[in-house]
């Protein structure tokens, strides 16, 4: 006789640790399959397998870092986001609130993947990348584009001018990296 039973295991599997594997997603195949040994006649029981799922990852890049800028100069930021696998990194999205210092207020996007946009009151970029396979990678940069650059409010002298960057994605932890002048 065969008789056959599925267990339903939760979307995102079961996270534990098992054979060595902290934390990677466990998803369990149940099911029972029983009969009597073709010659010995001894009850046969099989129960179930179980697989682990790699954990997809990316990683942030934000440059540059120690830089200057003096009066007169405008600034910029590039971010580069990278799916390292394994599998596709889901839903991805990028978000920089920009900094505003004296005359350095308005923003523009100068190299765009697609699916950036800077919010109308010009302090925030966003970016949804959507799912990225692993190896992909997606370049953004910003830049202040303010007639006649960095006003003495801009370069306050000694102040270091900190621009964190942010990306998400489902599933996945929650990664920053920070720019600075």
């Amino acid at each position: 006789t065969k008789t056959g039973t599925a267990q339903a295991i939760p979307a995102g599997g079961v996270t534990g640790v098992c054979g060595g594997l902290p934390g990677k997603p466990l998803y369990e195949n149940m099911g029972t399959a029983t009969g009597k040994g073709a010659t010995s006649g001894i009850l046969v029981d099989a129960n179930y397998l179980s697989h682990y799922c790699n954990t997809p990852s990316y990683t942030l890049t934000k440059t540059p870092k120690g830089a200057t800028y003096g009066l007169g100069d405008n600034i910029s930021f590039t971010m580069v986001v990278t799916s390292t696998g394994p599998g596709t990194a889901n839903n991805v999205v990028l978000s920089d609130p920009l900094p505003t210092l004296g005359s350095l207020n308005s923003w523009t996007i100068t190299v765009n993947p697609g699916g950036c946009s800077i919010a109308a009151d010009n302090k925030t970029l966003t970016c949804s990348f959507g799912d990225l396979a692993e190896g992909q990678t997606r370049s953004v940069t910003v830049a202040t584009n303010v007639a006649g650059g960095a006003n003495l409010a801009a370069c306050p002298g000694g102040v270091m001018l900190n621009n964190t960057a942010t990306i998400t994605g489902t599933g996945l932890p929650t990664k920053t990296d920070t720019g600075d002048y």
